[in-house]
């Protein structure tokens, strides 16, 4: 009996050995790389439309921003039709810099695009694996 007691007493203490250093490398372990179309299903395949609907629809957000024009019967392909005014040199801000802005600042950590999408650039960019090339996913206006 003494010695199935001993033997039961090396085996946990064997057991808290190993468990201990793996537990501790578990909660210093990143979580999961969150890359739409390449780890998981690619929920955003149109980029700014697949997300902006209904209530938060681009026309509806835009409204918000005091002088805006409304571009609903203008724009038909986003954010291609956006980029006819937001681009580079203009006098407005690009379309880089203002949906950057909107998505990640000023605070990320209390933004929408942060917190419930995990700010993934793969929600509105495209990565191809094998050749490295990023592209700005589009689609078809949904208003």
């Amino acid at each position: 009996m003494k010695n199935a007691r001993s033997v039961m007493v090396v085996a946990i203490a064997l057991v808290l050995a190993v468990a201990s250093p793996l537990a501790i490398f578990a909660a210093d372990t990143p979580p999961a790389a969150y890359l739409p179309g390449i780890l998981q299903a690619d929920g955003t395949p149109n980029g700014c439309v697949s997300c902006h609907q209904g209530n938060y629809s681009i026309p509806n957000e835009l409204k918000k921003v005091e002088g805006h024009p409304d571009v609903s019967k203008m724009v038909k392909v986003v954010p291609e039709g956006c980029a006819v005014c937001h681009k580079e040199g203009a006098k407005i801000p690009s379309l880089a810099k203002v949906v950057h802005m909107k998505h990640f600042g000023p605070d990320a950590t209390k933004n929408v695009f942060v917190q419930h999408y995990a700010g993934s650039c793969l929600n509105c960019h495209k990565l191809d694996v094998s050749t490295g090339a990023m592209s700005i996913k589009s689609g078809k206006a949904n208003w």
